[in-house]
């Protein structure tokens, strides 16, 4: 499996080159890849929601064919998006989120945070906060879109589209969740390793945004 590293990237331009490669993987002129990058502030919501913001947003909002609401991207969060062949995994989309999930609790491990699965909620959650958001959805049996880490984001953007208050709904970053990693570049590397074989070389880098030890929890 290739995983390419992007760095800081348009969430549109993400998304183009993450379907190119889909229609390519389908044909079987690809291999089986992980799109890894930061996207410049912007709001996502999966097309069949009907989750409307609390406040007018600060940033623009794109309305994409995955599952779930709105969702917040920014500089200083890890997005990773895994084109892989579910049909020769044998995978339907609900074990491949379950997967991934997996995966990723023990990628955060490594990096000395105790993640969690909520029953009834795609996503994992930290000191009773949510930490990564998951989002998936298939083409023609190839994986796309995938997940976010909150690594050391601001996370005053999700003030405007989450819709409760207390423990357990706020977001989370690793930071502040008993991270050792300082930024996405070594989530990074502590993220990739359980699902790649050999890596691509970053393109044009990964932006380091500015370190906040600031607990919301």
């Amino acid at each position: 499996m290739l995983v390419r590293h992007l760095g800081l990237r348009p969430y549109s331009e993400v998304m183009g080159k993450q379907f190119t490669l889909l229609r390519r993987r389908a044909l079987g002129e690809a291999p089986d890849t992980l799109l890894l990058a930061q996207h410049p502030s912007v709001y996502t919501r999966g097309a069949a929601s009907r989750q409307k913001p609390l406040h007018k947003l600060p940033f623009p909002l794109r309305t994409v064919d995955r599952e779930g609401g709105l969702f917040f991207h920014g500089p200083g969060q890890l997005a990773g998006y895994p084109v892989f062949d579910l049909r020769g995994r044998r995978l339907s989309l609900a074990s491949y989120r379950k997967s991934l999930e997996g995966v990723l609790i023990e990628a955060l491990a490594g990096l000395g945070v105790k993640a969690a699965r909520r029953k009834g909620s795609a996503g994992l959650w930290a000191r009773g906060r949510r930490l990564v958001f998951i989002g998936v959805a298939a083409r023609e049996g190839i994986s796309c879109h995938g997940f976010a880490l909150n690594v050391n984001c601001d996370l005053g953007p999700f003030r405007h589209i989450t819709p409760r208050s207390g423990p357990g709904w706020g977001p989370a970053r690793s930071s502040s969740a008993g991270s050792r990693t300082a930024g996405p570049s070594r989530a990074t590397t502590r993220a990739t390793p359980p699902w790649s074989t050999r890596r691509s070389a970053p393109a044009g880098g990964c932006r380091r945004p500015r370190h906040e030890s600031v607990g919301h929890d």
